[in-house]
């Protein structure tokens, strides 16, 4: 018969044994292999950086708290203290779902009693706020965010570092990486791609260089499909909406880099945008309902570039677009697009504040849009609290972008492209047509820390009418978007 020892024993070396037989909490696909992968380089005590890429939502911060939950079991009566630091970019909600994570796991009540089978219902006592001790073993949750003050911490066992592709590599370098420097811990390394300057793609690129492959753990999310059918319906579904080639699928479920800079526009999206029947309209069908996006020419000037779409760019002779649709009542493939088919397109250069105004209210009154959104930064606040006031609240959104809106814009945009949902008219010889066609080829795009902002490639090349027709998300969001571009929550529970 089986004793406590032996229990422990094969605990200690089998973590799916521990899952399945104690936790009731089975593992999954290589979950059993990533643990003790990642034991055996912990427990060397040879220094290094280990990459862990794992496509998203596969339950990366689970296997975390499970390797920190035996990490207090197995060093708690170690001759020493031995440290395990956590961090994320995030205080809520990551690091509070780690801590989470953690207690569920632990079984911990809330007199901080250990229900875990094999902590024999030892206390955990919490220091400080962010420090879980269990005996000479503990855990420290810490912010790895870019004003994060984190200096003079050290890590005696391990530095674990999630969404690590988001962390600046010279904050890495002058902050974190001192944690492990007198200790010989090792770093682990959690996320997924990203632009391929990030901090997990140069410690892959130098595990590489030095010949130490098996420092590099990657799990794209084929790999999960296969022995977890919840999970590959729900690729399925973020395929059916965003389509295989989308940077969101590329980077966070294939784990494929994509460009820092690049075009915007891929040809097929090109190709599907002007692939269309539909003549261009001089005046509004009746029975008809329509609506508008309106970028004003110089309404970033006051704003700091870093934030915006365009960065530093040459305002002077910037356009006020005005994009004229209408939304068809057929859906896209997948259920979730409208189909957008442009009808008109204006474009304003050189014109003076009110003339730029009295032109913009003529035209929502001509057309009589149901909805606008409107460029608010900078001089178009002005034209968006006019527009306001003759049009009302209900009609006018008065657009004020962050570089988190700007992003989800973008990568909506594409999405919609991916399925042809946004049709422009037909060539019809006119110069507004031939400067569109001429910026979706030239707009580039730049990407950190997962979020995606327009740029030019050079001052005198303008995007204006690229940057405008991203504001379809404000104006018309397609159903069942909103998640896609939220702090995912790891439904991959082991």
């Amino acid at each position: 018969m089986a004793t406590a020892k032996d229990l422990y024993k094969r605990c200690r070396r089998d973590p799916l044994f521990e899952s399945v037989a104690v936790l009731k909490r089975p593992l999954r696909g290589p979950q059993p292999e990533m643990i003790k992968r990642i034991e055996k380089f912990v427990g060397a005590h040879a220094g290094g950086v280990m990459t862990i890429l794992s496509a998203r939502q596969t339950g990366k911060n689970e296997v975390s708290a499970l390797l920190q939950a035996r990490h207090l079991w197995r060093r708690q009566n170690a001759p020493e203290m031995r440290s395990w630091i956590r961090t994320a970019p995030t205080y809520i909600p990551q690091i509070v779902n780690s801590k989470k994570r953690l207690r569920e796991i632990l079984k911990l009540d809330t007199k901080n009693i250990v229900h875990h089978p094999l902590f024999r219902k030892a206390r955990l006592t919490k220091e400080e706020g962010y420090i879980w001790r269990l005996k000479n073993a503990s855990i420290e949750f810490i912010s790895s965010g870019p004003h994060a003050q984190v200096v003079g911490a050290t890590a005696s066992e391990c530095l674990d570092m999630d969404e690590a592709h988001k962390v600046v590599k010279a904050k890495f370098d002058e902050d974190f990486a001192p944690f492990t420097a007198n200790t010989n811990a090792a770093t682990l390394l959690w996320g997924v791609a990203s632009d391929g300057h990030d901090t997990i793609e140069w410690y892959r690129k130098r595990n590489e260089e030095l010949g130490r492959p098996e420092l590099n753990l990657y799990y794209p999310c084929d790999v999960w499909a296969e022995v977890h059918p919840p999970y590959r319906a729900h690729v399925e579904d973020r395929v059916n909406k965003l389509g295989w080639d989308h940077p969101i699928m590329k980077t966070q479920y294939r784990l494929i880099p994509v460009s820092a800079e690049g075009r915007f526009l891929s040809d097929a999206h090109i190709r599907g945008l002007f692939d269309s029947e539909h003549e261009r309209q001089l005046k509004p069908r009746p029975g008809t309902r329509y609506e508008a996006l309106i970028d004003i020419a110089g309404g970033n000037e006051d704003v700091n570039p870093k934030n915006m779409m365009e960065g530093e760019e040459d305002t002077q002779t910037d356009s006020t677009v005005i994009w004229i649709y209408e939304v068809s009542t057929i859906v896209a493939s997948n259920g979730l697009f409208p189909i957008i088919r442009i009808v008109n397109l204006k474009w304003i250069t050189g014109a003076d504040l009110p003339s730029q105004e009295r032109e913009i209210k003529e035209t929502l009154e001509y057309w009589k849009i149901g909805k606008v959104t409107i460029d608010s930064i900078g001089i178009g606040r002005q034209i968006g609290e006019a527009m306001e006031k003759v049009f009302g609240q209900g009609t006018v959104n008065k657009y004020t972008a962050s570089a988190a809106s700007v992003s989800a814009d973008c990568f909506d945009l594409q999405a919609r492209l991916n399925f042809s949902s946004i049709k422009m008219f037909r060539n019809d010889g006119s110069k507004e047509w031939a400067e569109f066609e001429r910026q979706c080829g030239w707009t580039k795009y730049s990407s950190a820390r997962g979020q995606m902002k327009l740029e030019k490639p050079e001052s005198r090349k303008h995007i204006d009418m690229v940057k405008a027709l991203t504001y379809v998300n404000q104006n018309c969001p397609a159903a069942g978007m909103d998640e896609i571009y939220s702090v995912e929550s790891e439904p991959f529970h082991v």
